[in-house]
Order: structure tokens, then C-alpha cells, then sequence
């Protein structure tokens, strides 16, 4: 018969503890592995959700921006400023349109231009995407327009405020060169 001996008892409890142990382990490694699983699902959910947060921050932006270029008497004045205002330099300009000689038109040109300007401001701080609003918008006008206002907007910013129009610059510019990548994408995909 065998003997049991307290030696076999102790050796036989410490192996019950080791596999004890050992599958406690393995039970918290298991545990920890679903918890870093779930822990990344629920990363790559909130990275989803603030996505299409900002996607549909762009949408309501881009959206803002539109009524108030397509607005009726948005391009009425626009096209004033375009079409009907005729000056060589910024004296005539100031001669002819300036604040104190004819407020109305100094009127169109400041909310034309301003508008201008507050996209600019949100497409340089990334609050408005600019690849999608240039889908919505016509960048050749935009273009054409700080073309014209830009000797007028030298001068006042050597007189009065040397960053002056700054972020509509920053804009037609931008617009300038999407308008040339287009370009180039066109006649690469026709030849």
C-alpha cells in the first residue's frame, strides 16, 4: 500500500496551487486581452463618431457659407463691383466709391469683401474645408474679384493696415492653385 507522507501532501497541494496559478493567469491575461479589444472598438467608434462630427460640422459650414454667397443681393453686389465699377487706381477708387463719397457702393464693396475674408479666416484655420466648398462655389469669380480689388488693397494696407484682406487673399490664392490642379488633372486624364 502507499503511504502517504506529509512530503507527498505538501508536494501534491503546491502543484494544485501552481496550475491554481497558472489558470488564474491565464483567466486575467484572457480578461485583459477582451478589455484592450473592447477598449480599442470603443477608440475606433469615438474616432468614427468625431469624423462624421466634423464632417457634418463642414456640411453646416459649408452650407452657412453658401446662403450667404448665393444670396440675391450678395451677387448684385458682387457683380456691381465686378462689371460697373471702373477706376484705374486706389484715388479713383476712393474718388468714386470711397466711404465719404459714395456710401453705397463702398457698402457693397465692404460686405463683398469682408465675406470674402471670414471664408478665407475659415478655410486657413481648417473650420471650413476648402476642396469641398470649391466644388460649390465659383472660384474663378473669387479669383477675378481680388484680381481687381488687390491694387486697392495694397495701398490700404501700406496706409492703414499692413494684413488688410489677408485671409481673402489667402483664398483666391488657394482657390488659384486648386483651379490650376484641375486643370492639369483634366488634360492628363485626356491625353
Amino acid at each position: 500500500m502507499v503511504e502517504i507522507t506529509y512530503q507527498m501532501v505538501l508536494s501534491t497541494l503546491q502543484t494544485i496551487a501552481l496550475i491554481v496559478g497558472i489558470a488564474y493567469y491565464l483567466f486575467i491575461m484572457r480578461n485583459t486581452q477582451k478589455t484592450r479589444e473592447l477598449t480599442l472598438q470603443s477608440q475606433e467608434l469615438t474616432r468614427k463618431t468625431q469624423e462624421q462630427a466634423y464632417e457634418t460640422r463642414q456640411i453646416q459650414f459649408c452650407w452657412q457659407a453658401l446662403e450667404r454667397v448665393y444670396n440675391k443681393e450678395f451677387m448684385r453686389r458682387m457683380l456691381e463691383i465686378m462689371y460697373h465699377q471702373d477706376f484705374k487706381d486706389y484715388e479713383e477708387w476712393r474718388e468714386k466709391y470711397g466711404p465719404s463719397t459714395n456710401p453705397d457702393a463702398y457698402v457693397d464693396y465692404y460686405q463683398v469683401t469682408s465675406t470674402y475674408q471670414s471664408l478665407g479666416y475659415l478655410v486657413q484655420n481648417k473650420a471650413l474645408d476648402l476642396e469641398v466648398l470649391s466644388k460649390h462655389i465659383r472660384p474663378r469669380g473669387i479669383i477675378l474679384l481680388w484680381e481687381k480689388i488687390e491694387p486697392i488693397v495694397k495701398v490700404h494696407r501700406e496706409r492703414l493696415n499692413p494684413t488688410a484682406y489677408d485671409s481673402f487673399e489667402y483664398l483666391a490664392n488657394e482657390l488659384r492653385t486648386i483651379l490650376e490642379r484641375r486643370v492639369e488633372q483634366a488634360r492628363t486624364h485626356t491625353e
